[in-house]
C-alpha cells in the first residue's frame, strides 16, 4: 500500500498539472500515445479529486486499497492462467493495465470506464490526429479521467494520455 506522503505527493501533482492545464487557456488537451496504461491508484486519485474537489483522506484510501486487493484476488482466483503472462505483474503487483489486458482486467483495476465509445466518429474525436494510426485495428474505445484506452476484438491495443489532468507520477506503480 502506498504511503500517505506519496499518495499527498501523486494528488498533489495531478492537481498543479490540472490547474496548468486550465490556466494555460488551451482550448485543445494535449494527446499522447502511450505503451503502457494508467495505474488504478492514479485514475482512484482524479476521480477522487474530480469528485471531491479533494484529495482522498486515509479511510477512503484504505477502503478503495480493500475493495481493490479483493477484486484482483478474485479475478486471479477465476483466471490463474493469468500467472503465466507476461502481464501478471503490471495486473497484481502494479495494479497497471497495458497492451493485451483484456477488458475484465481493464474493469477489475480500473473499474468502469466514464465512457464506452463504439462510434467510429466519437473514437476518432477523442484522439484526433492520432485516428489514422489507430482506426484499423480498434473497434471500441473506454474514456478515464485523462485516459482513453483502445481495445479491438481481443484485449486492450492502444493507448492515450490526454491533456494535463494526469502528471507522470499518477502513472507509475505504487511502492
Amino acid at each position: 500500500m502506498m504511503g500517505a506522503r506519496r499518495a499527498r505527493r501523486v494528488a498533489a501533482l495531478a492537481l498543479l498539472a490540472l490547474a496548468a492545464g486550465c490556466a494555460s487557456g488551451e482550448k485543445r488537451p494535449l494527446i499522447e500515445p502511450t505503451t503502457i496504461g494508467p495505474t488504478a491508484l492514479g485514475i482512484f486519485l482524479l476521480r477522487t479529486y474530480l469528485a471531491t474537489g479533494r484529495e482522498a483522506n486515509f479511510d477512503e484510501r484504505r477502503r478503495w486499497q480493500d475493495r481493490l486487493d479483493e477484486r484482483v484476488s478474485r479475478h486471479l482466483r477465476q483466471h490463474p492462467e493469468l500467472e503465466q503472462t507476461s502481464r501478471y505483474m503490471d495486473f497484481r503487483g502494479w495494479h497497471q493495465v497495458g497492451p493485451d489486458s483484456t477488458r475484465a482486467e481493464v474493469r477489475v483495476l480500473l473499474e468502469e470506464p466514464d465512457e464506452v465509445v463504439m462510434d467510429r466518429e466519437r473514437m476518432r474525436q477523442l484522439v484526433e490526429h492520432h485516428w489514422p494510426a489507430v482506426a484499423g485495428q480498434v473497434t471500441e474505445g473506454w474514456r478515464y479521467p485523462g485516459w482513453v484506452l483502445f481495445f479491438d476484438e481481443r484485449a486492450l491495443v492502444r493507448v492515450f494520455k490526454v491533456g494535463a489532468g494526469l502528471p507522470p507520477a499518477a502513472s507509475l506503480p505504487s511502492n
